[in-house]
């Protein structure tokens, strides 16, 4: 109970920088670096505790910032709005590749992230 109330605490101070900083640098500095923990917690939850190998929520994420960018240069429309395009996108796709490589058997997963863990039937076949 205690580490909660701990977390709940730093992820209100976190919460609040934007009003304490105003430099626009500095917030943009907070701005990549928190992006860069959630990508690295992302990866650490997959190929740690899972014990799987994927680069996929990294495609879905430089998937979805083009997308907001191109909607920003071609379309004008602010990043703001054009986040959830690139969110709705990035799910779509997401879910078609997903739906793809999930019919894939063990034999056939070679091809795909799923089998080619060293530890794998098909990753031993391969050595």
């Amino acid at each position: 109970m205690k580490t909660l109330v701990v977390c709940a605490a730093a992820a209100v101070v976190l919460a609040l920088i934007p009003i304490w900083v105003e430099s626009p640098y500095a917030l943009h500095i907070f701005i990549l670096l928190f992006i860069a923990i959630a990508l690295g917690e992302s990866w650490n939850v997959i190929g740690g505790f899972a014990g799987q190998y994927s680069v996929g929520h990294s495609a879905w994420y430089g998937l979805g910032a083009y997308t907001a960018f191109v909607l920003l240069q071609r379309k004008g429309i602010a990043p703001w709005f054009g986040v959830w395009a690139a969110v709705a996108l990035s799910v779509i796709i997401a879910l078609v590749v997903g739906w793809i490589t999930s019919a894939l058997t063990p034999r056939s997963s070679c091809c795909s992230a799923r089998g080619s863990r060293p530890g794998s039937a098909s990753g031993r076949r391969w050595r």
